[in-house]
């Protein structure tokens, strides 16, 4: 979980860049076609003027489409810049829940195994309340007992073991699944 939050980590720091980048390219691209609709409304009036001249009419349409062509090339790079920054957003989000959940899932995890152990240390201390010298372990089967494990106080119920155990499941699911997308 930490290698692939740490791949997480260079890809939003690459998707950043590329955002940083498409920002820019889309400001260019907005002054190229600014400049482009100047230079197709020049290129209209021009053409006014050149009727009478059929050879410079005939460049002035080839020109009016070339621009028309940029103009169309420019709306379909602002719209992929748009694209990829809102995609870039969300992957920034997706990276953020990702990372709250993997959190999320080391504190219960923690939780749960400090819970376990308490549970079965208790477990272990009422068995051996009842061991006598000389009567087999029902564990193990020994007829010694030189160190039985003492009692815990205030162990967890197994009720509220299983029902950790099942909060940790729920955010290991999560995990996964925030994992896969």
């Amino acid at each position: 979980a930490y290698r692939r939050l740490a791949e997480m980590k260079t890809e939003l720091e690459t998707a950043e860049k590329s955002c940083n980048k498409a920002v820019s390219e889309n400001e260019k691209a907005e002054d190229v076609l600014a400049e482009l609709k100047n230079s197709l409304d020049k290129y209209k009036a021009e053409y006014k003027t050149l009727e009478t001249a059929e050879k410079d009419k005939q460049k002035t349409e080839y020109d009016l489409k070339q621009n028309e062509i940029r103009m169309n090339v420019g709306s379909s790079l602002i719209e992929n810049i748009d694209l990829l920054t809102e995609k870039s957003s969300l992957l920034v989000k997706h990276q953020a829940d990702y990372s709250d959940a993997a959190d999320r899932l080391e504190e219960m995890s923690r939780k749960y195994e400090e819970m376990n152990r308490r549970f079965l240390d208790c477990q272990a201390g009422i068995i051996a309340s009842m061991l006598a010298e000389g009567q087999p372990c029902p564990v193990c089967g020994s007829l010694n007992h030189p160190e039985p494990a003492q009692l815990v106080g205030n162990p967890p119920t197994e009720e509220k073991l299983k029902e950790t155990e099942a909060q940790l499941k729920k955010i290991r699911n999560r995990v996964t699944c925030l994992n896969t997308k």
